[in-house]
C-alpha cells in the first residue's frame, strides 16, 4: 500500500511528504530525503519515527520498522563524527570516525608533519611540519588559506586561540609565537 510520510526538522516544522510503500528500504528513503534536502558532506542525516531513531541498516523496509500511513519522521541533521590525523609519511587527513573512510587529505609539507588540530568552529585545519612552514586549510575545501610566518627553528606544535583568531607555535627550542591569523602578523 503506498504510503505519504510527512517529514519535520526538529523544530516540528513539517519539511517535505515523501512518497513510499512497503517494500521501500530505509536506503531508498534516505535517497529520497537526501534529494529534497540540502546536506553537506560533513553531516549526516538520522530518522526518528515516534521516540526511537531509526537504525543504520540500509535494507530494512518499511514494513519491517512498522511505518504506517500516519507516519511523522523528524529529520536530524548530525555533524559527521570525525578524526584528524597527522602522520611522518602521509599528508594530514580527516577521517570518518564511525567508518574509518579518509575524507579528506591536505596537501603536502615538504617533510614530516608534527601537528594537525582543528579549529574551534571546525573549519580550518592547522598544521606544522619539519619543513618550517606552519599551514592553515579549509576543511571543506582542503586548499591551504594561510601559510604563516615562522622563524628559522622547527615548529614542533601548534594550536588555535578559542576564537579563531590567533595561532600559537611553539618550536623545539623553547620559543612561541602567536601570528594573527588573518594578517600573517606576528605579535
Amino acid at each position: 500500500i503506498p504510503t505519504e510520510i510527512c517529514v519535520q526538522n526538529v523544530a516540528g516544522d513539517q519539511g517535505l511528504k515523501v512518497h513510499v510503500d512497503g517494500k521501500t528500504t530505509l536506503a531508498e528513503l534516505r535517497m529520497k530525503i537526501a534529494a529534497s534536502v540540502h546536506v553537506d558532506s560533513n553531516v549526516q542525516l538520522s530518522l526518528i519515527l515516534g521516540t526511537q531513531k531509526l537504525p543504520d541498516v540500509p535494507h530494512l523496509t518499511m514494513a519491517e520498522l512498522h511505518v504506517d500511513q500516519k507516519a511523522v519522521m523528524t529529520l536530524v541533521k548530525e555533524p559527521v563524527r570525525t578524526i584528524l590525523t597527522a602522520s611522518m609519511n602521509h599528508p594530514p587527513a580527516i577521517w570518518n570516525a564511525v567508518t574509518g573512510k579518509c575524507l579528506m587529505t591536505f596537501g603536502t609539507h615538504e617533510r614530516d608533519v608534527l601537528t594537525a588540530v582543528f579549529s574551534q568552529d571546525g573549519t580550518s585545519v592547522l598544521t606544522t611540519s619539519t619543513d618550517l612552514i606552519a599551514n592553515i586549510w579549509n576543511v571543506n575545501s582542503g586548499e591551504c588559506t594561510t601559510i604563516l610566518p615562522h622563524n628559522t627553528e622547527l615548529e614542533n606544535s601548534a594550536t588555535f586561540s578559542p576564537d579563531g583568531r590567533l595561532v600559537l607555535t611553539t618550536s623545539l627550542k623553547r620559543t612561541a609565537e602567536i601570528v594573527v591569523k588573518n594578517f600573517n602578523k606576528k605579535i
